[in-house]
């Protein structure tokens, strides 16, 4: 169970996904594995797994807005990675990131 504040959050990162896809430019947090993740590292459990506290917080959303923009700044340096070197990043994150989902495991 988790307080009014998550609500709160995901509603906001809805609403600025929202803004983004009108105005074209890319969403934040587009999957669902970073929510996820960011969601266990930010709570704390007891020794059976069972959730106690879940810590709140605004500024994950602010800083990734931020850093998204920042990057603008950057777009130069960037477009010297080759396309394959950061489609494999993300794909490596992205496997990396699935044995910590609950569904994954049930999958499997």
């Amino acid at each position: 169970q988790h307080g009014d504040s998550y609500n709160w959050d995901l509603f906001l990162n809805g609403f600025c996904n929202l803004i983004n896809g009108l105005l074209g430019l890319p969403w934040l947090v587009a999957t669902t594995v970073p929510c996820i993740v960011h969601l266990n590292n930010l709570t704390e459990k007891d020794s059976n797994g069972k959730v106690l506290k879940v810590q709140e917080t605004r500024l994950t959303y602010f800083f990734s807005h931020l850093l998204v923009g920042l990057s603008l700044l950057f777009l130069s340096a960037m477009r010297q990675i080759p396309m394959p070197v950061l489609l494999g990043v993300f794909l490596f994150m992205g496997l990396s990131s699935l044995g910590g989902i609950d569904f994954w495991k049930r999958v499997l």
